[in-house]
C-alpha cells in the first residue's frame, strides 16, 4: 500500500478500527506516525473511536497522519443528493479536528469518495479522507489526496502524496 523506495514502514499497533505504522521518510530523515482507519457505522461505537483518537493525539509525539473512512462529513458542501445533513451531524469531525490542530488533506480531483443509489438517484459523500496534524502539514506543504474511481465497492481509493 505504499512504496518502499521512499519510504520505510513498520506496523506498531493493530486495533479493532485502525492500524498505526512508524513511517522513516529517508528524503527528509524524519520519523512520522501513519494511522488507517475504518470509522464506525453506529452511533452507540462512534464516541470510543473518536475519544481513542483523541487520546492517540497526547502521546504521538512524531508528524502525524489519519487516512481513512471515517463514516463522518466534515460539512453539508461535503454531500450531493439526499437530505440534508444537520450542523450536529458534522460536528464531531469538526471538533477532532480543532483538538488536534490538524486539517482534511487538500484534494485533488473527484470529491466524492463514497456514493449510494437511493430514492431513484445517487447520493455521493466524502467519507474517507486523509486528516494530516499541523507537524505533519508542516513537513510537506504540497500534501495532497486522490481518489480512484468507484469499481466494484461504494468506497473509492485514496492516494495520499506528499
Amino acid at each position: 500500500m505504499w512504496n518502499n523506495t521512499h519510504i520505510h514502514a513498520s506496523v506498531l499497533c493493530k486495533e479493532h478500527r485502525a492500524i498505526h505504522m512508524l513511517v522513516h521518510d529517508p528524503t527528509n530523515q524524519k520519523n512520522l506516525i501513519v494511522s488507517r482507519v475504518y470509522g464506525p457505522t453506529r452511533n452507540r461505537e462512534k464516541d470510543h473511536f473518536w475519544a481513542n483518537l483523541a487520546q492517540l493525539n497526547d502521546v504521538i509525539d512524531n508528524p502525524w497522519c489519519i487516512v481513512g473512512d471515517f463514516n463522518k462529513l466534515e460539512m453539508q458542501a461535503k454531500k450531493k443528493g439526499g437530505n440534508l445533513v444537520s450542523a450536529r451531524r458534522t460536528e464531531r469531525l469538526s471538533s477532532f479536528l480543532s483538538f488536534i490542530q490538524g486539517e482534511s488533506i487538500l484534494i485533488k480531483g473527484q470529491p466524492f469518495t463514497w456514493k449510494r443509489w437511493v430514492n431513484d438517484s445517487w447520493i455521493y459523500k466524502r467519507l474517507d479522507r486523509g486528516i494530516a496534524r499541523f507537524d505533519f502539514a508542516r513537513l510537506y506543504p504540497n500534501l495532497c489526496t486522490s481518489h480512484g474511481s468507484f469499481t466494484f465497492s461504494d468506497h473509492c481509493p485514496i492516494i495520499v502524496s506528499t
